[in-house]
């Protein structure tokens, strides 16, 4: 894990605090309020600024959520009719991007707690 965008939110808080066991004791935690107050373009400006190495782990909101995979996915058909059903609370979405910065992903999994 290379780095945590969390946001300010109390909910947001209380979901990173339940796996920041799982996570490196060292990695690195920012919050955020853009990601409260904004929309998609404020996760993806935290994508794009993010220069590595290892991945980032973004704690946010739904829709806004659901709405970034569908951005970031939106080449990939599998992925599109895996987010068709929605994202419920406290569900992670792993998304692999592909290198060259055009931000277009793949779904890899959804992890449903």
């Amino acid at each position: 894990m290379g780095s945590v965008v969390c946001s300010t939110a109390v909910r947001a808080r209380q979901t990173l605090d339940l796996v920041r066991s799982a996570l490196p004791v060292d990695v690195p935690v920012r919050f955020s309020d853009d990601l409260y107050a904004l929309g998609v373009e404020a996760y993806r400006a935290e994508i794009e600024g993010f220069d590595g190495p290892g991945e980032l782990l973004l704690v946010g909101h739904n829709p806004t959520i659901e709405d970034l995979a569908m951005t970031l996915c939106e080449t990939d058909v599998a992925s599109q009719e895996r987010l068709t059903g929605g994202v419920g609370t406290a569900n992670w979405l792993i998304v692999d991007l592909a290198d060259g910065g055009d931000l277009a992903g793949v779904l890899r999994d959804i992890i449903k707690p």
